[in-house]
């Protein structure tokens, strides 16, 4: 085999796609909400990302992601409202980490836990959005922990009241990013160390596996690893909202 044969055997398979059974390479997504959580079930912040596909392509579908760590679960949403697990991949692991998630429909889910600093009660956190894919809209919504106060939010973010949950959300709407952009957030407050748990009451727990094989169900909430639904209805509703918005326009 001579080195032009060699080279155009290289060629073709750097055009495979790295996920196994992925057709489809979304380079954009209509949609995405990424949402804070601190002290969920973990004296962190768990970052919840949803996101919507575009209109009429064809599934499965490859999406890339950059992370500042793995994932603890990733998950795509069917037809009837359930969560079930997605396989992905990790295409790389250095400062970030790239993952490409094979997505058999046009919402999926990606949960991870992000540290934060804590100095007596004073707590602060950096978010950054590190892209990895562009997108239409972009919106962050921060949730406040239940016994904090003085809350300071990026100047970006406004306040978007209570919600069905009891908490205080704050909202930001960063609107179309690109591939390679990078959106940062920082919020400080003052809280007493949390107490948390490692279920949630009355939820329904399904653990995630990595490489899964996306047949088991996904949790509704609970602990880490598992994927969260409190919050999961209005956010796909947000996305929802955003696409259809973008249609009429």
């Amino acid at each position: 085999m001579n080195k032009w044969t060699l080279g155009i055997l290289a060629l073709l398979l750097s055009l495979v796609p790295l996920t196994a059974g992925a057709q489809t390479a979304v380079s954009s997504l209509s949609a995405v909400q990424v949402d804070l959580w601190p002290d969920l079930d973990q004296a962190a912040v768990l970052v919840l990302i949803t996101a919507n596909l575009p209109t009429g392509i064809d599934y499965p579908a490859a999406v890339r992601f950059n992370l500042p760590t793995e994932p603890s679960a990733v998950a795509y949403v069917t037809e009837d409202g359930q969560m079930l697990n997605a396989p992905f991949e990790t295409l790389s692991e250095n400062e970030t980490t790239l993952i490409e998630i094979e997505a058999p429909a046009p919402t999926i889910r990606i949960e991870y836990y992000s540290p934060y600093s804590r100095t007596g009660n004073n707590v602060s956190f950096a978010y950054q959005w590190l892209g990895g894919v562009a997108a239409d809209q972009l919106i962050l919504m921060f949730r406040e922990p239940s016994l904090a106060t003085e809350v300071n939010p990026d100047a970006a973010f406004e306040d978007a009241g209570i919600f069905p949950d009891g908490q205080r959300y704050y909202r930001r709407e960063v609107g179309a990013v690109g591939a390679d952009e990078i959106i940062e957030a920082e919020f400080d407050y003052v809280a007493p160390p949390p107490v948390v748990s490692s279920t949630s009451s009355g939820a329904t727990t399904t653990p995630v596996e990595k490489e899964s094989s996306a047949t088991l169900p996904v949790v509704l909430a609970g602990a880490g690893g598992l994927l969260v639904g409190a919050g999961l209805g209005w956010a796909l509703s947000c996305l929802l909202y955003t696409s259809d918005a973008a249609d009429e326009e």
